[in-house]
């Protein structure tokens, strides 16, 4: 797995937390993100709860984060629910994530 400048040098604290205490697991969805004035990404969600922010080419890990619920249903259409093990992962991460939010990583 290759990084963004910005992963080694902002967010490396954040991804080893992360990857401490909740496995990678493996994607069960992607999204192309293309905004205005930024350049085009793609948005990884695993088994685990876990979103990894990949650069639009899949060569670079940007960023990864733990998913909320509310996050983790961006990547299913209106009216599709989350597979239940995804949606029990992100429940059981929900303690992480607010110790995250708490440590500012």
């Amino acid at each position: 797995m290759n990084f963004t400048k910005h992963m080694m040098n902002e967010r490396l604290d954040r991804a080893g937390f992360i990857l401490s205490h909740v496995s990678l697991g493996h994607s069960v969805a992607e999204q192309l993100i293309q905004e205005p004035g930024k350049k085009d990404c793609v948005r990884v969600l695993t088994n685990t709860g876990i979103i990894l922010v990949y650069t639009a080419n899949k060569e670079k890990v940007i960023t990864i984060y733990l998913a909320s619920v509310a996050q983790a249903k961006v990547f299913y259409p209106t009216g599709n629910k989350l597979p239940n093990g995804v949606y029990k992962a992100v429940k059981e991460n929900a303690r992480l994530l607010k110790l995250c939010q708490e440590m500012g990583l």
